[in-house]
Protein backbone atom coordinates (compact mmCIF):
# COMPACT_ATOMS: atom_id res chain seq x y z
CA UNK A 1 0.00 0.00 0.00
CA UNK A 2 1.20 3.50 -0.83
CA UNK A 3 2.31 5.17 2.45
CA UNK A 4 0.48 8.37 1.58
CA UNK A 5 -2.72 6.44 0.93
CA UNK A 6 -2.22 4.56 4.21
CA UNK A 7 -2.04 7.72 6.36
CA UNK A 8 -5.72 8.74 6.13
CA UNK A 9 -6.70 5.11 6.88
CA UNK A 10 -4.61 5.20 10.05
CA UNK A 11 -6.16 8.55 10.98
CA UNK A 12 -9.63 7.07 10.54
CA UNK A 13 -8.79 4.04 12.67
CA UNK A 14 -7.33 6.21 15.42
CA UNK A 15 -10.46 8.35 15.44
CA UNK A 16 -12.70 5.31 15.78
CA UNK A 17 -10.50 3.77 18.47
CA UNK A 18 -10.45 7.02 20.43
CA UNK A 19 -14.22 7.18 20.37
CA UNK A 20 -14.60 3.53 21.36
CA UNK A 21 -12.14 3.84 24.24
CA UNK A 22 -13.79 7.05 25.40
CA UNK A 23 -17.16 5.34 25.68
CA UNK A 24 -15.57 2.42 27.50
CA UNK A 25 -13.92 4.81 29.94
CA UNK A 26 -17.23 6.43 30.75
CA UNK A 27 -19.00 3.09 31.15
CA UNK A 28 -16.25 1.59 33.29
CA UNK A 29 -16.72 -1.82 31.63
CA UNK A 30 -13.74 -3.91 32.77
CA UNK A 31 -14.57 -6.76 30.35
CA UNK A 32 -13.61 -4.59 27.38
CA UNK A 33 -10.04 -3.75 26.27
CA UNK A 34 -8.23 -1.27 28.48
CA UNK A 35 -9.72 2.21 27.91
CA UNK A 36 -7.71 5.37 27.98
CA UNK A 37 -7.64 6.81 31.46
CA UNK A 38 -9.76 9.79 32.47
CA UNK A 39 -6.77 12.16 32.39
CA UNK A 40 -5.97 11.26 28.78
CA UNK A 41 -9.63 11.56 27.85
CA UNK A 42 -9.78 15.08 29.31
CA UNK A 43 -6.69 16.06 27.29
CA UNK A 44 -8.21 14.74 24.05
CA UNK A 45 -11.54 16.42 24.80
CA UNK A 46 -9.84 19.82 24.92
CA UNK A 47 -9.30 19.65 21.13
CA UNK A 48 -13.05 20.07 20.71
CA UNK A 49 -13.67 22.84 23.25
CA UNK A 50 -14.50 26.36 22.12
CA UNK A 51 -15.27 29.81 23.48
CA UNK A 52 -19.04 29.90 23.88
CA UNK A 53 -19.01 33.63 24.59
CA UNK A 54 -18.21 34.41 20.93
CA UNK A 55 -21.56 35.38 19.32
CA UNK A 56 -22.98 33.05 16.69
CA UNK A 57 -24.18 36.05 14.64
CA UNK A 58 -26.55 33.67 12.86
CA UNK A 59 -28.74 34.74 9.96
CA UNK A 60 -31.29 33.10 7.67
CA UNK A 61 -30.33 34.08 4.13
CA UNK A 62 -32.81 32.00 2.16
CA UNK A 63 -36.14 30.22 2.76
CA UNK A 64 -37.75 27.59 0.56
CA UNK A 65 -41.28 26.40 1.37
CA UNK A 66 -42.33 22.95 0.21
CA UNK A 67 -45.50 20.92 0.84
CA UNK A 68 -44.13 18.95 3.80
CA UNK A 69 -41.30 21.13 5.08
CA UNK A 70 -39.61 24.51 5.09
CA UNK A 71 -35.89 24.62 4.29
CA UNK A 72 -33.77 27.55 5.38
CA UNK A 73 -30.22 28.35 4.40
CA UNK A 74 -28.50 29.57 7.55
CA UNK A 75 -25.08 31.07 8.19
CA UNK A 76 -23.37 31.42 11.57
CA UNK A 77 -19.91 32.15 12.98
CA UNK A 78 -17.80 29.07 13.45
CA UNK A 79 -14.22 29.18 14.73
CA UNK A 80 -11.14 30.97 13.34
CA UNK A 81 -13.48 33.74 12.12
CA UNK A 82 -15.15 31.33 9.72
CA UNK A 83 -18.72 31.70 8.44
CA UNK A 84 -20.50 28.35 8.29
CA UNK A 85 -23.34 27.80 5.82
CA UNK A 86 -25.94 25.11 6.36
CA UNK A 87 -29.41 23.87 5.49
CA UNK A 88 -32.00 23.57 8.25
CA UNK A 89 -35.28 21.94 7.24
CA UNK A 90 -38.29 21.75 9.56
CA UNK A 91 -41.36 19.55 8.99
CA UNK A 92 -44.68 21.20 8.27
CA UNK A 93 -46.68 18.24 9.59
CA UNK A 94 -47.32 17.62 13.27
CA UNK A 95 -46.45 20.02 16.05
CA UNK A 96 -43.04 21.04 17.35
CA UNK A 97 -40.66 21.22 18.90
CA UNK A 98 -39.20 18.56 16.61
CA UNK A 99 -36.24 16.25 17.20
CA UNK A 100 -33.38 17.01 14.83
CA UNK A 101 -30.95 14.83 12.89
CA UNK A 102 -27.53 16.31 12.07
CA UNK A 103 -26.26 15.19 8.66
CA UNK A 104 -22.49 14.96 8.03
CA UNK A 105 -21.29 14.56 4.43
CA UNK A 106 -18.24 12.70 3.12
CA UNK A 107 -14.89 14.07 1.99
CA UNK A 108 -15.16 16.15 -1.15
CA UNK A 109 -18.91 16.49 -0.63
CA UNK A 110 -21.11 19.23 0.76
CA UNK A 111 -24.33 19.95 2.61
CA UNK A 112 -26.09 19.76 -0.77
CA UNK A 113 -25.40 15.99 -0.95
CA UNK A 114 -28.30 15.45 1.43
CA UNK A 115 -30.61 17.14 -1.07
CA UNK A 116 -29.45 15.37 -4.21
CA UNK A 117 -30.34 12.02 -5.75
CA UNK A 118 -27.40 9.70 -5.04
CA UNK A 119 -26.63 6.27 -3.67
CA UNK A 120 -25.11 7.05 -0.27
CA UNK A 121 -27.20 9.80 1.22
CA UNK A 122 -29.49 12.08 -0.68
CA UNK A 123 -32.84 13.67 -0.97
CA UNK A 124 -34.86 10.49 -0.47
CA UNK A 125 -33.39 9.86 2.98
CA UNK A 126 -33.74 13.52 3.96
CA UNK A 127 -37.37 13.70 2.88
CA UNK A 128 -38.16 10.45 4.69
CA UNK A 129 -36.75 11.90 7.90
CA UNK A 130 -38.83 15.06 7.45
CA UNK A 131 -41.97 13.01 6.71
CA UNK A 132 -41.34 11.07 9.93
CA UNK A 133 -41.31 14.26 11.98
CA UNK A 134 -37.57 14.95 12.22
CA UNK A 135 -35.95 18.28 11.43
CA UNK A 136 -32.60 17.97 9.64
CA UNK A 137 -29.47 20.13 9.65
CA UNK A 138 -26.51 19.79 7.30
CA UNK A 139 -23.40 22.00 7.21
CA UNK A 140 -20.51 22.45 4.82
CA UNK A 141 -17.46 21.05 6.61
CA UNK A 142 -14.30 23.14 6.53
CA UNK A 143 -12.81 23.23 2.97
CA UNK A 144 -16.03 21.84 1.48
CA UNK A 145 -18.97 23.14 -0.51
CA UNK A 146 -19.25 26.90 -0.34
CA UNK A 147 -16.10 26.91 1.80
CA UNK A 148 -13.81 25.59 -0.94
CA UNK A 149 -12.52 29.14 -1.29
CA UNK A 150 -10.53 28.59 1.92
CA UNK A 151 -8.59 25.86 0.11
CA UNK A 152 -8.10 27.70 -3.21
CA UNK A 153 -11.07 25.73 -4.59
CA UNK A 154 -9.13 22.45 -4.43
CA UNK A 155 -10.99 19.44 -3.04
CA UNK A 156 -10.05 18.38 0.47
CA UNK A 157 -9.56 14.86 -0.87
CA UNK A 158 -6.44 16.11 -2.68
CA UNK A 159 -4.54 17.16 0.44
CA UNK A 160 -5.91 14.24 2.46
CA UNK A 161 -5.22 11.42 -0.02
CA UNK A 162 -2.73 12.69 -2.61
CA UNK A 163 -0.56 15.15 -0.71
CA UNK A 164 -0.68 13.27 2.59
CA UNK A 165 -1.21 16.40 4.69
CA UNK A 166 -2.41 14.48 7.72
CA UNK A 167 -2.24 17.39 10.17
CA UNK A 168 -4.31 19.58 7.85
CA UNK A 169 -6.88 16.79 7.63
CA UNK A 170 -6.86 16.50 11.43
CA UNK A 171 -7.43 20.24 11.84
CA UNK A 172 -10.25 20.07 9.29
CA UNK A 173 -12.01 17.36 11.31
CA UNK A 174 -11.57 19.17 14.64
CA UNK A 175 -12.82 22.47 13.23
CA UNK A 176 -15.85 20.86 11.60
CA UNK A 177 -16.80 18.94 14.75
CA UNK A 178 -16.57 22.11 16.84
CA UNK A 179 -18.73 23.94 14.31
CA UNK A 180 -21.39 21.25 14.59
CA UNK A 181 -21.30 21.85 18.34
CA UNK A 182 -21.91 25.52 17.67
CA UNK A 183 -24.72 24.52 15.34
CA UNK A 184 -26.36 22.75 18.29
CA UNK A 185 -26.00 26.01 20.24
CA UNK A 186 -27.84 27.69 17.39
CA UNK A 187 -30.60 25.09 17.46
CA UNK A 188 -31.10 25.77 21.16
CA UNK A 189 -32.33 29.24 20.17
CA UNK A 190 -34.85 27.84 17.69
CA UNK A 191 -38.18 27.20 19.38
CA UNK A 192 -39.11 24.67 16.65
CA UNK A 193 -36.29 22.31 17.72
CA UNK A 194 -36.17 19.99 20.75
CA UNK A 195 -32.45 19.93 21.59
CA UNK A 196 -32.98 17.15 24.13
CA UNK A 197 -33.51 14.90 21.08
CA UNK A 198 -30.55 15.33 18.75
CA UNK A 199 -29.38 12.51 16.49
CA UNK A 200 -26.76 12.34 13.77
CA UNK A 201 -25.88 10.44 10.64
CA UNK A 202 -22.70 10.56 8.58
CA UNK A 203 -20.77 8.59 5.97
CA UNK A 204 -17.07 8.41 5.14
CA UNK A 205 -15.47 11.56 6.59
CA UNK A 206 -18.85 12.44 8.09
CA UNK A 207 -19.00 9.05 9.81
CA UNK A 208 -15.63 9.66 11.44
CA UNK A 209 -16.68 13.14 12.54
CA UNK A 210 -19.91 11.64 13.93
CA UNK A 211 -17.83 9.50 16.32
CA UNK A 212 -15.93 12.55 17.58
CA UNK A 213 -19.05 14.70 17.78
Amino acid sequence: MNPKAFQPFVFLCLGVLFFTHSIQAQQGNSSLPDPINSEAFEVMKQFFEYDKSIPLAATVVEKQEETNYVREKIVFRGIRDSRVPGYLAIPSNGTGPYPCVLQLHGIGGSKANWWEDNRISGKQLTEQLLASGFAVLSLDAAYHGERLIDNDFESASVFAFEKGWLMRARDMVVQSVVEYRRAIDYLADREEIDTSRIGLIGYSLGGMMAFNL
